[in-house]
């Protein structure tokens, strides 16, 4: 399946790749955009320039309206969302902090790949059980 390109963040690269509380993926907002529409994945990428993501690797950023020249900055290890300014430049960067307990973009094939959230259904627990059909251990 093959979806739109994601235009509103701009993809800068990993900055130290398999280096443990340093490793962090770099974006750039190209317009103002509400990055809660956006999530982050990990996968493998394809000699086609495709990607397959992989189970259980999922990245949300959360209700936050950012707007260029800033940057977004996501480590994969564990810590605490900041906004700051850049000494550099003064400009604004949204650093956020995945939870991994190890790098993950130090193999080459395995890249982030960014997407944009289309679509939700959201359930409702618990279910009633004169409306749960009858299941032997996963078989109908």
């Amino acid at each position: 399946m093959i979806f739109p390109p994601v235009y509103e963040l701009s993809y800068v690269g990993v900055a130290d790749a398999g280096v443990p509380n340093g490793e962090r993926l770099l974006f750039r907002p190209t317009e103002l955009v509400n990055v809660a529409q956006f999530g982050i994945l990990v996968g493998r990428r394809n000699p086609d320039g495709t990607a397959v993501p992989f189970y259980d690797h999922f990245f949300w950023f959360g209700e936050l309206v950012v707007s260029p020249p800033s940057w977004i900055i996501v480590y994969t290890g564990p810590g605490q969302f900041q906004e700051t300014k850049l000494p550099e430049t003064g400009e604004t960067a949204y650093v956020y902090h995945w939870g991994k307990s190890h790098t993950v973009f130090h193999v080459p094939d395995i890249v982030p790949v960014v997407f944009r959230i289309g679509g939700v259904v959201v359930g409702q627990r618990p279910i009633p059980p004169q409306a749960t059909p009858a299941l032997s251990r996963g078989r109908p």
